[in-house]
């Protein structure tokens, strides 16, 4: 589970150091006795001789004597008193080429919401554009620390975007998170939802008695979770990131016992930071989560499932491993710690059969060939930047854009011309081409500077409204071309 060493950004072997190791040991949970079984498409697994029970999810029992299970339903079943997964070997499948746009939906300025755009504002420009539309996570954040990557919670959602009619504040350049969550908090509705809702939602209540610890109401947080599910169900095609880790101090930490406390997060040095990089956030305990039979992940998961189209899952390579950085030591010695990567990826892909929804890998950077071996076997997409490999071609098992988020926007970026790399991306086999709204009219500044915290990071707002860029003639030709050139490929 522990990897003592591993293989750098340069290609070479390099040791963590012994303390460092001993004190990732340190924070691991005991290894769990649970035993997980992982049946690919519900066929058979082999399991010792003998007399044997499944516990299929509807309460129905199979018996059974012999090696190997009978096929199996897709489902979290019981054997005996393990799990076992039957999922889809795959994940569902992009249908013919598709395209989307993308902007941070703080980011979305709007005459209607000139202080803080809302679901209302993205459904509008969903209509608009009548494709995909992408946006950086909408779980749960602190009011002063609005990073999307950085949650609360990854079962919550951000209640600052739910549509409550226009609320106090200036129309800003940037994002005044604190002020904008008071103001909301003062204009929403205490509408208390249904029992059955409630019911349905085992850590509700609890989620919004620890947000009211802030000064605000339990009943507060329930109507605006509420309120925000009902607004988010009228999206249909949006395409959302999943965040490889959640606030420490978030409520995610405070209520599920799956975390490695005394250790974050991170990545080790590479050509763009040389001291590795700590997060800041805990990571899963891959022991503690096999004990607990995967409930946490499986919720997570299965929450943004409901709500995506497609799903992006950040820094996919935390299904087969994360770096664990220990308190006290520097980024550059941190420690490789492997996962249960095949019984990960059957709850995503179970998950995302259960929704419909497609997935991405965000594999990026320095990536071990297992993981996107993995990534193929199981039907995940893989992420292609134009700017990362300007004279190379997008794969068609790829999801494609110019940039990212944490790029420099193409404008900045400047070794190309706008119209032709769109049309290359646009061209290709990728199965998805996702283009950054901001770059369509040479914005230069980017959403989020990794690793400079004084950089107005997941603050800025859009340069152009939403009406000034849907009726822009030079915008809508671009988009035009790009659908026209996704249906003909």
């Amino acid at each position: 589970m522990i990897q003592a060493s591993y293989i750098d950004v340069d290609g070479k072997r390099r040791r963590s150091p012994r303390k460092a190791v001993e004190a990732v040991r340190d924070v691991l949970g005991d290894s769990s006795d649970e035993t997980v079984l992982v049946a690919w498409d519900g066929a058979s697994v082999a399991v010792t001789e003998g007399a044997h029970e499944i516990v299929l999810v509807d309460g129905s029992t199979i018996a059974f004597r012999g090696a190997k299970t009978p096929p199996v339903p897709l489902g979290y079943h019981s054997l005996d008193d393990s799990l076992m997964i039957a999922a889809p070997l795959r994940a569902p499948a992009i249908t013919g080429k598709q395209w989307g746009v993308f902007l941070p939906l703080y980011a979305l300025r709007t005459e209607r919401s000139p202080v803080l755009a809302d679901l209302t504002d993205l459904c509008a420009l969903a209509e608009w554009c009548d494709a995909l539309v992408g946006t950086l996570p909408l779980f749960a954040t602190f009011p002063d620390e609005p990073s999307p990557y950085s949650p609360v919670s990854r079962l919550f959602w951000n209640e600052v975007y739910a549509d409550v009619g226009e609320i106090k504040g200036a129309d800003g350049a940037y994002v005044d998170w604190p002020a904008v969550y008071d103001h909301k908090h003062d204009a929403f509705p205490l509408t208390p939802p249904p029992e059955s809702w409630v019911a349905a939602r085992p850590y509700v209540e609890d989620y919004a008695r620890f947000r009211a610890k802030d000064g605000s109401s339990v009943e507060l947080h329930l109507s605006a979770q509420y309120l925000f599910e009902q607004q988010l169900a009228k999206l249909d095609n949006l395409y959302l990131d999943f965040p490889v880790g959640v606030h420490p101090n978030g409520y995610d930490v405070s209520a599920f016992d799956v975390f490695a406390h005394g250790a974050s997060v991170g990545a080790p040095p590479d050509g763009f930071f040389a001291g590795g990089q700590n997060w800041g956030f805990p990571p899963l305990d891959p022991n503690k989560s096999r004990a607990q039979r995967h409930l946490y992940f499986r919720e997570c998961v299965s929450t943004l499932a409901r709500a995506a189209k497609v799903m992006r899952i950040d820094h996919v390579m935390g299904l087969h491993r994360l770096y664990f950085v220990p308190d006290g030591f520097d980024a550059t010695d941190g420690v490789y710690v492997r996962y249960p990567s095949e019984e990960l990826y059957a709850i995503v892909t179970l998950e995302a059969h259960r929704n419909g929804c497609a997935i991405v890998g965000e594999d990026l950077g320095t990536v071990p060939r297992p993981v996107r071996t993995a990534m193929r076997k199981h039907g995940l997409l893989r992420s292609y930047v134009y700017i990362f490999d300007p004279d190379g071609t997008a794969p068609s098992d790829s999801l494609a854009s110019l940039d990212t988020h944490d790029t420099a926007t193409f404008p900045a970026w400047g070794e190309a011309e706008l119209r032709p790399a769109l049309r290359k991306l646009a061209s290709s086999d990728a199965a998805v081409v996702m283009v950054n709204l901001e770059d369509l009219w040479g914005e230069r500044r980017p959403q989020n500077v990794p690793g400079d915290p004084s950089a107005p990071n997941w603050r800025r707002k859009a340069s152009r409204t939403f009406e000034s860029f849907s009726r822009d003639r030079v915008v809508n030709t671009l988009l035009d071309e790009i659908r026209d050139l996704r249906r003909a490929s």
